[in-house]
């Protein structure tokens, strides 16, 4: 009976982390996307090059290049959280949930708004600047491999705070402290 109480404790709390993060993420990174967002219209809306003088126009234009490249490198960064949380949370749903989605109502509103909005600056990122040929070259090498071992540190960090919960909570702290000890390595 104790076993099952805990199981069923441990699956509630995995469901509540699994909001609790996709609401922390799509607020905090929300705020960046916006920012991404704005960031590209200072882009777009730089100077015109007959504004400039010939010399200037040159490390202008050299300049401009890096700052998108920048711009479409944070670009990225937020896709590739909204990509690794997903898989981390659907292969949590489908292990322990029986494939059931996780998100409650306001956790899932907010959490695909976010990802639209990143979605969005994706397709404008591939449009205003497209990869080279040696970018894509190193991301197609070994992408698949770091990509996936995210996913799984992701998935296996949500797993272990429940646990951690889970435990303090039924009042075993010395398996809650085992968890933390190994995560940090002691």
């Amino acid at each position: 009976m104790r076993r099952a109480t805990g199981d069923g404790l441990f699956v509630f709390i995995l469901v509540l982390q699994m909001n609790g993060a996709a609401l922390e993420i799509a607020r905090v990174e929300g705020r960046r996307a916006a920012a991404t967002f704005y960031w590209m219209g200072c882009l777009l809306g730089g100077p015109r090059e007959k504004d400039l003088e010939p010399a200037e126009c040159t490390a202008y234009k050299k300049e401009l290049g890096s700052a998108w490249r920048s711009w479409r490198a944070v670009v990225a960064g937020l896709l590739a959280t909204v990509v690794v949380e997903e898989d981390a949370r659907t292969q949590l749903e489908g292990r322990y949930l029986g494939g059931q989605r996780s998100l409650l109502a306001d956790a899932e509103r907010e959490w695909s708004s976010f990802a639209e909005q990143v979605d969005r600056l994706w397709s404008l990122a591939e449009t205003l600047v497209p990869l080279t040929k040696a970018e894509e070259r190193t991301l197609t090498k070994d992408s698949g491999q770091l990509f996936d071992e995210r996913v799984q540190e992701r998935a296996r960090t949500l797993v272990d705070d429940a646990r951690i919960s889970t435990f303090d909570r039924l009042g075993e702290n010395s398996r809650a402290l085992a968890i933390l000890e190994c995560r940090l390595g002691g």
